[in-house]
């Protein structure tokens, strides 16, 4: 979940700001976005995506009464702009009457999985998963460094002693070489498909910390290979581990393989996946989702967020591979409302076609999306307004992240400036080089950084009171690790302005 961690830090003299690489999508983005603040770096804006930190959140969608899927229409507006929600629940049943599965895990053992012994949280969540082991499910387990190795081939655990030897064989594993994703996959996706059974949930699961560095295919022959099998009825889901994971080709190897994805920091989170949400990972309740947001008069797409989609008119059709087992889906979208509107209005109908876990085609609709009473400074809706929080956080990091661009090339010609006027001076020591005043130009460099580091300490502390407002207008509890990441960024920011601020400037 390696691809490179860049920290740019400016001379002795600057106080630095962090800036972290990396990708993401859905949750795996907003997770590794917390984690990375946690780490004192900053998000960049291209890492960052408006429904990974939309979707984080299950919203408490009911679950369907009956049928493949509950869907959830809500609507509500702040100031001139109106939001438009549809959450989607998948059907949720107890992993004994899932229909048999046909799994192969794909683990990375190279090196690095060694570091806040990522290995072993893979061996406690296998002691987990190896117990909900039904007679009927088939699974196998493929390792790879820079080589490949069929550690367990396709089988049947039935029996205790069946149990005992599998968790003997993956407690044995050590860290150790480079990482070959590529190969991996390809050998894990060969195991399920000697086994497979049409009425099977047929699936790889790759678990992996890194970047593939071994194997030299391009991102393109993976997503390619991923789209093979999926045709063929076999998918595959990543779970990427620690913050140097290449999250962007896990995502999109899940998304283009009809998976789902996952990063994850910590060892609680890894056995909880491999626990009680295993299903979310791998049972698929509806496939081969389309989807239409159909506006009504008066109401104009601003924006939207969840999954791929067109638009055409006044529709906007999305779509949607899978919605797995006990899973939830969101989707977001920002309208303008060009005409007075009252409370009851409909804003937009929703309607969905899909194909069940049989295989029959399933249509449903319309949904009607209606505009909530006004009640002032706040959405009426608590989902909504919850969603319109998760927005705001979004887009003000980015806001963040694009500003900050600015200010490293800004600190980069201070930088290159003031070291200049160090060595003209002769000033070798600290002590020196505080006495020499700015020149007209540092000046003028220095005082634009402050402005730019004050407009983004701005946005952290407008983000900072939204949230709050929102969080106690909902009871509190509402956002978890988002204060944090605010708190960090403005730790990182204030620093750097007590830098500017605080040093000698005359």
């Amino acid at each position: 979940m390696k691809k490179i961690i860049i920290v740019l830090s400016f001379c002795i003299l600057l106080q630095p700001l962090l800036f972290a690489t990396g990708g993401s999508d859905a949750v795996s983005s907003s997770e590794r976005g917390s984690y990375l603040a946690r780490l004192g770096r900053l998000i960049p804006p291209n890492e960052i995506y408006v429904e990974a930190y939309i979707a984080q959140s299950d919203y408490n969608y009911p679950l369907p009464a009956a049928g493949a899927l509950s869907v959830i229409p809500a609507a509500g507006y702040r100031d001139d702009t109106a939001y438009l929600m549809v959450g989607l629940m998948g059907r949720k049943e107890d992993f004994a009457a899932l229909p048999p599965m046909n799994i192969c895990f794909v683990i990375d053992i190279s090196g690095s999985m060694s570091a806040q012994n990522k290995l072993d949280w893979v061996k406690e969540s296998f002691h987990i998963f190896i117990e909900q082991v039904r007679p009927e499910d088939f699974v196998s387990v493929v390792i790879f460094d820079n080589q490949i190795e069929l550690l367990i081939a396709p089988g049947q655990i039935k029996s205790r002693e069946d149990r005992d030897q599998f968790r003997k064989q993956v407690d044995a594993l050590g860290p150790r070489g480079n990482t070959n994703i590529y190969g991996g996959m390809e050998m894990g996706y060969q195991q399920v498909e000697a086994n497979y059974r049409p009425e099977y949930t047929n699936r790889v699961i790759l678990l992996t910390d890194g970047m593939d560095n071994a194997s030299g295919k391009t991102k393109k022959e993976f997503l390619d290979f991923c789209t093979f099998y999926r045709d063929r009825n076999i998918n595959i889901s990543t779970i990427a581990l620690g913050e140097q994971a290449d999250i962007n080709l896990m995502v999109d190897m899940a998304i283009a393989g009809g998976g789902s994805s996952r990063f994850i920091s910590d060892r609680t989170v890894m056995e909880q996946t491999f626990g009680s949400e295993l299903d979310r990972l791998v049972v698929t309740a509806v496939k081969n989702l389309s989807m239409e947001l159909v506006l009504s008069d008066g109401v104009t797409l601003k924006e939207t967020w969840g999954y791929s989609y067109w638009t055409n008119a006044n529709t906007v059709h999305y779509s949607l591979d899978t919605l797995h087992n006990g899973d939830y889906e969101t989707i977001m979208a920002e309208a303008v409302l060009t005409r007075p509107m009252v409370p009851g209005t409909v804003l937009a109908n929703f309607y969905l076609s899909y194909e069940d876990s049989r295989g029959i085609a399933q249509r449903e609709g319309p949904f009607p999306l209606t505009l909530g009473p006004d009640s002032g400074s706040l959405i009426t809706d608590p989902r909504v307004r919850e969603a319109e929080g998760y927005i705001a956080l979004a887009k003000g990091l980015i806001d963040i992240g694009n500003r900050y661009i600015e200010i490293n090339g800004l600190q980069t010609d201070f930088n290159i400036q003031r070291d200049e006027q160090f060595r003209n001076a002769g000033a070798h020591t600290r002590e020196a080089q505080h006495d020499i005043p700015d020149t007209s130009e540092i000046a003028a460099l220095r005082k634009t950084i402050i402005g730019k580091l004050d407009e983004c300490l701005g946005i952290i502390h407008f983000l900072n009171n939204r949230l709050t407002e929102i969080n106690e207008s909902l009871g509190g509890g509402i956002y978890a690790k988002e204060p944090g990441i605010l708190e960090n960024y403005d730790n990182i920011f204030t620093t750097s302005m007590e830098f500017y601020t605080g040093e000698s400037q005359s």
